[in-house]
């Protein structure tokens, strides 16, 4: 149903591959969403601030199931992050964008070294 109503942001985390980067994991999206539709226009679009950080966005246009989408990459020790928006059209996509830019900017990596205490 999300998808019919206009814009849904979503996470995707990954495990990090030994030889895996950023940089690698945007020139695979941009390949695979250009063989997936031919016609997508894929930009980098302008970085978003975190703090000191500047976590790099690509912008996909039309995307995947004909959809506007931006895609924020973050790079942990262990994970990428990926934060995604999806909007049905440019014109949502326009207008929820600056809520995407303020998802992005309250990523907060807290730990890649977790501990469960039993009791």
């Amino acid at each position: 149903d999300a998808k019919d109503s206009g814009s849904f942001m979503y996470f995707n985390v990954v495990g990090k591959a030994p030889d895996s980067t950023v940089a690698k994991m945007m020139a695979d999206d941009a390949e695979q969403v250009k063989h997936d539709v031919r016609a997508a226009v894929v930009v980098q679009a302008d970085p978003i601030k975190i703090g000191d950080a500047s976590v790099p966005v690509l912008s996909f246009a039309p995307g995947a199931f004909d959809r506007y989408e931006a895609v924020a990459y973050i790079g942990e020790e262990k994970v990428l992050v990926m934060v995604v928006i999806s909007s049905k059209n440019q014109d949502l996509f326009k207008k929820d964008y600056p809520a995407f830019v303020q998802l992005v900017q309250s990523y907060k990596y807290l730990s890649s070294n977790v501990t469960i205490q039993h009791k």
